[in-house]
């Protein structure tokens, strides 16, 4: 109920920024009913942001396809060149590229992945299922796509431009995970809400009891122990950090402040009043009784 008093007083205004926003759909995605999910949710997050005086922008390419040969080719052309090694060298599903100013949306992956696996061609031609025919769970994750990648980027901006140096994984996906749920809890409104989204989320990862048993801190550099449970783990512990700890627009400000102090950790430290390690205790306490109670 706290994190839902965070959203309640959100308006139905068009959000400034999305206006930096350059669009690159592939021909024959530009009907899809999960890209129009996603763009609504998209919307929503932005205004989430602006209702806590977050307008800072910078151009932001947003690119969609069914084939890895239009979404190479695309993000190429705008002058990136990620490094995909961990994906089979495909952009798999979404990502947040070169500095977050360049998004990506690989529809085939969101439609047909249920596994990570490389993509094939015949992923890429099958048509897209109808939603009503469509795990609630998957709908929900597809429909996260680009306001997840959004906040990332929004992230990014508002702590001067750049990664944040020494941020946490759990803290980098926790927040963006936050965001896609708040957002669709306003999408969806009256008939979804936060506890609702809560229950959502943790069961899109319904073997994280067992396989994301570590502390927090575990959690917090890119390593194969990773396996997705900074997602789950990371969005537990921001429903901790804004319910308790000052709320949504405190979180902001933490990025704000990184562009001040000498390292994440000292920023996280003067903006709560308290180290990120006693925070990871606390939550380490909050995550089994909230998350495997769900499951």
């Amino acid at each position: 109920s706290r994190i839902n008093r965070e959203i309640k007083d959100l308006g139905s205004f068009t959000p400034q920024t999305l206006q930096l926003i350059t669009w690159y759909v592939e021909p024959g995605s530009e009907s899809s009913a999960t890209v129009a999910l996603a763009r609504d949710v998209l919307v929503a997050s932005q205004q989430i942001f602006e209702t806590f005086n977050v307008f800072d922008g910078q151009a932001t390419s947003i690119v969609i396809g069914r084939t890895q040969r239009f979404l190479n080719e695309t993000v190429s052309k705008l002058g990136c060149f990620p490094n995909l090694s961990m994906t089979f060298d495909q952009h798999l599903m979404g990502s947040a590229l070169c500095n977050d100013r360049i998004i990506t949306m690989n529809l085939s992956g969101y439609l047909f992945l249920e596994s990570l696996r490389p993509i094939n061609s015949a992923d890429e031609t099958r048509p897209e299922p109808p939603l009503n025919q469509t795990s609630y769970l998957v709908v929900e994750r597809n429909a996260a796509v680009l306001a997840h990648e959004w906040a990332h980027s929004v992230r990014t901006r508002i702590a001067g431009g750049a990664v944040p140096d020494g941020e946490p994984k759990w803290m980098s996906e926790g927040f963006a995970e936050m965001v896609d749920g708040l957002a669709q809890a306003r999408v969806f409104s009256p008939g979804l809400t936060f506890p609702e989204m809560h229950a959502m989320t943790v069961r899109l990862f319904s073997n994280w009891p067992t396989r994301c048993r570590l502390d927090l801190a575990t959690y917090r550099v890119p390593s194969p122990q990773l396996a997705g449970c900074e997602y789950v783990l990371g969005f537990l512990a921001m429903e901790l950090l804004i319910a308790d700890h000052g709320g949504l627009g405190k979180l902001l400000e933490l990025y704000k402040a990184v562009t001040v102090y000498r390292t994440f950790a000292d920023a996280f430290a003067v903006n709560y009043g308290l180290s990120l390690e006693q925070f990871e205790h606390e939550a380490n306490d909050y995550i089994p009784s909230e998350g495997f109670q769900e499951t």
